[in-house]
C-alpha cells in the first residue's frame, strides 16, 4: 500500500507493506484435530475427529507438531468450554514451513485460562472475609532487566496474584488490616489468602477463580501461525508478561480474540515480521492491553485496548511500559479503526524508532493520560481522520518525532493542550534494522483540514526555529471558547491573528467552532475509575 503525502517541502511518498500473507486467511490444511474437553467420548488418546476429539489442547497441540515434523499443516478446532492449561511452543525455523491455526468452534467461547477454581474456603468471623490455604511464595517480581535504578515500581506493582469471584476481579491489598469489600490479601508468611468479596457475588457456597498459570499460549521461531476465536483470561504472568506472546515470529494473523482480566499484558508480538491483528479485544489487563516491539510489516484492525493498566492505577506506575497499546521499535505498519477508550494510562505510545507509520480511522478517548503519544520516532506518521477526544491529559503529546502529517483529525475537549510538542535540540536513536544512528529532531510537520478544539491550549511548542522553518499547515479549524491566546511557543501565548502572522501558516484557517460531533459514545469517552 502506498500513500502519497501531500506536495510540501520535506515531505516525500512513504510505503507500508501490510500484515500477514494473505493465504493465511483462509489457509488450506491437510490435517484437522478436534479438541472438546466436554465430549462424553473425548480423549487426549483419541485420533482427534469431530466423533472421537482430544480433550485438552496441549495435547492437540503435541500431535500438530508431529504433523509439522512429517511436512503436514494442522488445524485445531476448540469446542466451547474453560481450557485450564498451558501452551509453550520453541520452533527451530524452516523454511518450509506448515502452518499451525489454533481456532475457537464458537467465537469467544473456547477459553484459555490462567485460574484454577478454589473451593473449601472457610469464614474469618461474621464480616464477610474467607480464607484458604496458599501453597505459593512468589514475592515481589523482580525489577526487569535495566529497570533498576530507572524507575521506580511499587510493591502492588510487583505482585501477580489475580483473584476472581463471580466473573468479578477483586483488587489486591498488601496487609490484612487493608482488607475491605471487594479485594484479597495473601500472606505468603502464613501460607493464607484471605478474600473480602462482595455479598451479592457470593450464592450458597465461596468459589474463587485464582490465577495459577503464566505465560498461558507463546510460540517462539514459527513460520505461520493463525489464532482465531480464543478467549485467554487470568494469567498469572507479573510484570513484563503477558498471555499470549509472539516471538522471533513471521506470518502471524490473530483475530477476533479476547485477552481479559490478566495480571499484566494481554498480547505481546516480540520481534515478529508480517503480522495481522484483527476484531481483537484486549480489556482490563493489570497492565498494557497489547504491546509489540521489533515489529515489521504490521497491520492492526479494528483492535480494541480499553481500562487496561488497573494494576498500575493501583502503584502510580503510568508510563514506561505500559499503554493501552505500546509500540516499540515498528518499522512499516498501519495501525486501522483502533479502539483505545478509559486506560489508566495513555490510549497508543509509539516509544523509540518507529517508522513508516500510518494511522487512521481510530478512537482514542477518555483515557487518564495522552490519548496518542509520539516518541523518539524518525516516521514517517501519517495521521489521518482519527477522533482524539476527552483524554484527561493532553491530546496528542510528541516528544521528539520527525515527519508527520496530520490530516483530517478531530482533537478535542482534551484536559491539557491539544497538542503538546516537546524536544528543544535533537535526539540520537538507533535503527533497529541496519544498526544505524539517527538523529531526530522536531522537523517537517504538516497539519492539514484537522478540527483542534479545548479550553486550554490548542497547540504548545517548546522550540521555535527549527519547528516553524519546516511547519506547514493549512485548512484548519481551530477553536478555544473566549479565544484567550490558546497558541504557545516557548514562553509565549498568541491569538489566532499573531499565531497566523509569526508562522506564516493557517492563512486560509479558521478560528470559530464550525464542527458537528462524529459519531462515538460519550459515555465510553469518560474516563472513569473504577
Amino acid at each position: 500500500v502506498v500513500f502519497f503525502v501531500p506536495q510540501a517541502e520535506g515531505f516525500n511518498s512513504f510505503q507500508v507493506a501490510p500484515g500477514a500473507p494473505s493465504w493465511l486467511e483462509i489457509p488450506d490444511v491437510d490435517r484437522v484435530i478436534h479438541v472438546d474437553q466436554k465430549h462424553p467420548l473425548g480423549s487426549d488418546v483419541n485420533p482427534g475427529s469431530s466423533k472421537f476429539p482430544m480433550r485438552s489442547i496441549g495435547a492437540a497441540t503435541h500431535k500438530a507438531v508431529e504433523n509439522r515434523k512429517r511436512g503436514f499443516s494442522t488445524k485445531i478446532i476448540v469446542s466451547p468450554g474453560i481450557y485450564r492449561e498451558q501452551i509453550k511452543l520453541e520452533f527451530t525455523k524452516k523454511k518450509n514451513d506448515p502452518v499451525i491455526v489454533f481456532e475457537s468452534e464458537k467465537p469467544g467461547e473456547a477459553i484459555i485460562s490462567g485460574a484454577d477454581v478454589w473451593t473449601e474456603w472457610k469464614e474469618v468471623g461474621t464480616q464477610g472475609v474467607y480464607v484458604h490455604a496458599w501453597p505459593y511464595k512468589w514475592g515481589l517480581v523482580p525489577y526487569p532487566l535495566k529497570w533498576d535504578g530507572q524507575v521506580k515500581l511499587e510493591p502492588i506493582v510487583r505482585r501477580k496474584e489475580i483473584v476472581s469471584v463471580a466473573g468479578q476481579l477483586l483488587s489486591q491489598v498488601l496487609s490484612f488490616g487493608d482488607l475491605i469489600e471487594g479485594t484479597f490479601f495473601i500472606s505468603e508468611e502464613d501460607g493464607r489468602i484471605y478474600v473480602f468479596p462482595r455479598p451479592k457475588n457470593i450464592e450458597t457456597r465461596l468459589s474463587a477463580e485464582v490465577g495459577v498459570r503464566s505465560n498461558l499460549f507463546q510460540i517462539s521461531g514459527k513460520k505461520g501461525v493463525v489464532v482465531r476465536g480464543l478467549t485467554f483470561q487470568h494469567d498469572a504472568s507479573g510484570i513484563q508478561g503477558a498471555a499470549v506472546w509472539f516471538v522471533d515470529s513471521k506470518d502471524i494473523l490473530v483475530e477476533d480474540c479476547e485477552f481479559r482480566f490478566n495480571n499484566w499484558t494481554g498480547l505481546s508480538l516480540h520481534n515478529v515480521q508480517h503480522v495481522t491483528t484483527r476484531r481483537n479485544r484486549s480489556i482490563e489487563n493489570g497492565g498494557a492491553g497489547m504491546v509489540a516491539w521489533k515489529t515489521k510489516a504490521y497491520l492492526s484492525e479494528d483492535d480494541e485496548t480499553s481500562r487496561n493498566n488497573w494494576r498500575g492505577l493501583e502503584g502510580n506506575f503510568f508510563y514506561w511500559a505500559v499503554g493501552g497499546f505500546k509500540v516499540m521499535r515498528t518499522h512499516a505498519a498501519i495501525f486501522r479503526r483502533h479502539q483505545a477508550r478509559q486506560n489508566h494510562t495513555g490510549g497508543l505510545w509509539f516509544d523509540s524508532d518507529n517508522s513508516n507509520i500510518v494511522l487512521e480511522d481510530n478512537l482514542w478517548c477518555g483515557n487518564l493520560k495522552h490519548g496518542l503519544f509520539l516518541e523518539a520516532s524518525q516516521g514517517p506518521f501519517l495521521i489521518k481522520d482519527n477522533i482524539i477526544v476527552n483524554n484527561r491529559e493532553i491530546g496528542v503529546r510528541v516528544l521528539y518525532a520527525q515527519d508527520l502529517f496530520f490530516n483530517k483529525n478531530v482533537i478535542k475537549e482534551n484536559d491539557g493542550s491539544q497538542i503538546q510538542i516537546r524536544g528543544k535540540k535533537e535526539l540520537l536513536i538507533d535503527d533497529w534494522e541496519t544498526g544505524r544512528k539517527i538523529k531526530v529532531k522536531n522537523l517537517r510537520y504538516l497539519f492539514e483540514g484537522n478540527t483542534i478544539e479545548g479550553n486550554n491550549l490548542v497547540i504548545d511548542i517548546d522550540s521555535f526555529q527549527d519547528f516553524i522553518s519546516s511547519f506547514r499547515s493549512q485548512n484548519n479549524h481551530w477553536f478555544k471558547p473566549g479565544g484567550n491566546a490558546p497558541f504557545k511557543i516557548v514562553n509565549e501565548q498568541l491569538s489566532f491573528t499573531e499565531w497566523k502572522i509569526l508562522t506564516n501558516q493557517d492563512l486560509d484557517s479558521k478560528f470559530d467552532k464550525a464542527y458537528q460531533k462524529p459519531f462515538y459514545n460519550d459515555n465510553d469517552c469518560q474516563y472513569k475509575n473504577e
